[in-house]
């Protein structure tokens, strides 16, 4: 289901990038997600802890996802035991910045889903469109419950040997990020025309 509506949303990001750009290829995102064989399905869990970390981001810092686009289910908190349970949430949780770098506490209903872009698709569209910055910050409520949060990401990845270039008459310096971003630069892990298992490996050696 979530792969089926990203697929969807697919349709009307493409139509906005084509606007912007007339040699981005026609429903480029939405094809790269319906014959997509490389897709990757996680559970993230996200440890209790004793006390409030000193980090902004300490359960999971600022970053970009690489892939293209994100699919992803509401927050569900676990006592101990591995039990659902209900506890207000009032601070911490998913955060994401907008591109003029504001940042919003994102909060996902549970009959809902969410998706953002990856940087796959900042270099297909030339920039055009750009992956969303996030990260994942304790709620100071959970401090000392021994509750933890949990959620599902579909992480829609081009194919390995995709082509990672930006469109026909378009500069590849468009393909950068804004210093309020604070998160790693795309072009020490991109070079215009490598294919997308060599910039996914080379992110995931920049992380590590």
């Amino acid at each position: 289901m979530m792969m089926d509506v990203g697929a969807l949303l697919a349709l009307q990001i493409d139509a906005y990038a084509r606007s912007r750009v007339n040699t981005y290829p026609e429903n480029y995102l939405h094809e790269i997600i319906k014959r997509g064989q490389s897709h990757v399905g996680r559970m993230l869990h996200y440890f209790p802890y004793e006390s409030k970390g000193d980090a902004e981001d300490d359960w999971c810092g600022w970053h970009n996802d690489h892939g293209a686009l994100t699919g992803l289910t509401s927050a569900l908190y676990t006592d101990k035991g591995g039990k659902e349970t209900s506890v207000p949430i009032k601070t911490g949780g998913l955060y994401a910045k907008n591109r003029f770098a504001d940042t919003a506490r994102i909060s996902i209903p549970s009959e809902m889903m969410a998706f953002q872009l990856g940087e796959s698709m900042q270099i297909l569209s030339g920039g055009y469109l750009e992956a969303t910055p996030h990260c994942v910050v304790r709620s100071e409520e959970l401090a000392g419950t021994g509750v933890g949060r949990n959620t599902f990401a579909l992480f829609m990845e081009p194919d390995p040997l995709e082509v990672m270039q930006v469109p026909s008459g378009v500069d590849a310096e468009n393909v950068s990020e804004k210093a309020a971003y604070k998160i790693p630069a795309i072009k020490k892990r991109w070079d215009n025309g490598i294919f997308f298992k060599e910039f996914r490996k080379r992110t995931i050696e920049h992380y590590s």
